[in-house]
């Protein structure tokens, strides 16, 4: 069917736009083992049921690292996450946002060297997994997952680099 999308934006206008995936309830295999780069946290940025909200473990707000990714992963246990056609969410880039802000410090190669996410990271999913299969079944999938995303985030990386594009 036809998705919604994510529209990246600044000051000057639109940067880019981003077809956004749809996860069935439940699906935490699937969102956890999709690309970071799929635009699945952008969630964050939508309209939700109210009721759907206080069943959401708001511990997830308070994460360190990536607390609007385990917000959403929370939420799609109990519904689905899915856009509908000219449905758009609007994502701000400016100097101040907190992925521009963790990742500064690093330039060129650098940045491609670093730009991973720690391990905690997966470990932290299990944490907000309900179901007891799919616990298990995510920490066995997280070395490969840790694995396979730093390989991606590498030759992304290195694909900005060489082309010097930006993709959000």
């Amino acid at each position: 069917g036809v998705r919604g999308e994510v529209r990246f934006f600044d000051e000057r206008g639109t940067l880019g736009r981003r077809l956004l995936p749809s996860f069935p309830q439940g699906g935490c295999i699937r969102y956890f083992l999709s690309d970071e780069s799929t635009y699945k946290v952008h969630y964050i940025y939508a309209l939700f049921h109210t009721e759907k909200l206080g069943l959401v473990d708001l511990r997830t707000l308070s994460d360190p690292y990536c607390p609007d990714c385990f917000f959403v992963y929370t939420l799609l246990q109990h519904g689905w996450l899915r856009s509908t056609s000219n449905t758009y969410l609007n994502c701000r880039i400016h100097a101040a946002n907190l992925g521009g802000e963790y990742s500064k410090k690093w330039k060129g190669w650098r940045k491609i060297l670093y730009r991973i996410h720690p391990l905690g990271y997966y470990l932290t999913y299990p944490l907000y997994t309900r179901n007891r299969l799919d616990r298990l079944l995510i920490y066995l999938m997280i070395p490969i997952k840790h694995a396979y995303a730093q390989v991606f985030f590498w030759f992304r990386g290195t694909r900005q680099l060489v082309f010097r594009r930006k993709f959000y």
